[in-house]
């Protein structure tokens, strides 16, 4: 019973310093995690984002407007705007990236 208890033992003691540093890099780490997706949400508008995450779902410009009550032209401007403010070169390029931000 002794071999277990030994094998199971916690590893060295950290010092407060240590423990309290490697903390801070870890909220650092996620802050800026945090940061970067809030920025894209504050970048786009509410109904940018709607349709991205529409599109994400696999859904055409077309049923996009259906869903949303608006023009199949205006779902062609808010992704035309969504591509200027995402720097990407089109549709398939913002949904990528928007999987990768977590905005979707």
């Amino acid at each position: 019973m002794q071999k277990i208890h030994e094998r199971h033992a916690a590893p060295r003691e950290m010092s407060l310093n240590k423990f309290q540093a490697l903390g801070y890099q870890v909220m650092d780490r996620i802050q800026e995690q945090v940061s970067d997706s809030k920025r894209y949400f504050d970048l786009l508008t509410c109904r940018e984002l709607e349709v991205l995450r529409l599109v994400a779902d696999g859904h055409t410009d077309r049923k996009v407007a259906e869903r949303l009550a608006i023009s199949h032209r205006t779902v062609n401007r808010h992704l035309s705007n969504i591509f200027v403010k995402l720097d990407v070169p089109g549709r398939a390029a913002a949904v990528a990236y928007a999987i990768r931000q977590g905005l979707v």
